[in-house]
């Protein structure tokens, strides 16, 4: 039977994609890592073909269950829940991702590319601090 990758718990069948039990998956904010954005290509800065691919996550302090935290993965911008009665106070839930987050490490010297996952899922707007930009000419001049 294969183990738990942090605490060594017997897996189910479902846990196995990312070989960690529910449990150790939700403290650490793992995630079933996405398709890989970058076409391999070797290092920009020193020509290595090593690297590794990391989903970069953070460490909030969790509004809703005080004196908790909430691990989860980087993203471009984040959603946001109602409390209250009549949903009157709005928080941010890094739980909302959008825009997952990839990093590509040289393994030979540190030079490191970031992608977005799902670019098209980002919403746009200044409650989610994003703008689109686009350019109004062409490649050429």
């Amino acid at each position: 039977m294969e183990k738990c990758a942090a605490c060594k718990r017997d897996l189910t069948d479902d846990d196995r994609s990312i070989k960690l039990c529910p449990s150790c998956a939700n403290a650490l904010g793992v995630i079933d890592m996405p398709p890989a954005r970058r076409k391999f290509a070797p290092c920009r800065a020193c020509n290595g073909r090593s690297f590794i691919r990391a989903i970069p996550r953070e460490v909030a302090p969790d509004l809703v269950q005080r004196g908790e935290q909430v691990t989860s993965p980087m993203a471009v911008t984040i959603g946001a829940q109602t409390l209250g009665w009549l949903g009157t106070t709005i928080i941010a839930d890094t739980r909302k991702a959008c825009g997952i987050l990839e990093i590509y490490v040289c393994r030979g010297c540190g030079y490191t590319e970031w992608y977005c996952a799902d670019p098209a899922s980002v919403p746009i707007g200044p409650q989610f601090m994003t703008e689109l930009v686009e350019s109004e000419t062409g490649p050429y001049r």
